[in-house]
């Protein structure tokens, strides 16, 4: 058996699209070693499903160091589970842990303490204050504040963190190439320069409702 890296067979999952659930019974089945190397096996085959033709043809460890150092060229990090700066929190089984996190900015701010404020797309402008104001309180207590890139209150949200002095984390239900809506499109850049854009997608991946709810699970296990 030939060996491989934890964190290649990682970025290899991640880029199939079969989500974290179906990952994470993959690897416990198999491991992440068994699952690279017997990947022929008939019973992996069938584990694997639909995505086998995808994953048996980007089954190479060279293609995938590329596609690594060409996302590292576009400032995106892959953050893999074999990564010491893949956060403890998003580990816990009752999150389903992502096998991977595409990131771009400052990736040590998973690691901080942090919370979630998120809200309605269409909200009163009491909302929104109480919003601001709550994050701006969480700025001034030394904590990091996570949200989406929604309109209504996550744009609030990140827009107030940002203007106090905070560097806000925005996860997205897209790839990081993918921003829903494209109005946030500067304000998601903006996050990147001053924050952390995080994503579970890989690039070229377009919202879709499961996959916020997806995300959803993701900002709850970021926050203390």
């Amino acid at each position: 058996m030939s060996e491989i890296s934890e964190s290649i067979v990682y970025f290899w999952l991640s880029r199939a699209l079969l989500g974290a659930h179906r990952c994470n019974e993959l690897l416990n089945a198999f491991g992440y070693a068994e699952l690279w190397n017997a990947f022929t096996d008939r019973e992996i085959r069938e584990a694997v499903g639909e995505k086998y033709g995808f994953l048996r043809d980007s089954r190479d460890v060279g293609y995938l160091q590329a596609e690594r150092k060409a996302l590292a060229a576009a400032g995106i990090q892959v953050v893999t589970r074999a990564n010491p700066d893949f956060p403890e929190r998003l580990r816990q089984k009752e999150v389903s842990p992502p096998v991977a996190l595409y990131c771009k900015g400052d990736v040590r701010l998973l690691t901080r303490d942090t919370v979630t404020v998120v809200g309605t797309r269409a909200c009163s402008r009491y909302g929104r204050d109480v919003a601001e104001r709550l994050t701006a309180g969480l700025i001034q207590a030394g904590m990091t504040v996570a949200t989406g890139m929604a309109t209504g209150i996550d744009g609030y949200v990140l827009r107030a963190a940002i203007d106090a002095g905070g560097r806000p984390i925005s996860v997205l239900a897209s790839g990081l190439d993918k921003v829903t809506p494209v109005s946030h499109e500067p304000l998601a850049a903006e996050v990147a320069e001053k924050g952390l854009l995080v994503s579970e997608l890989p690039l070229g991946t377009d919202a879709q409702k499961f996959t916020f709810r997806e995300r959803n699970r993701l900002l709850a296990g970021l926050s203390l």
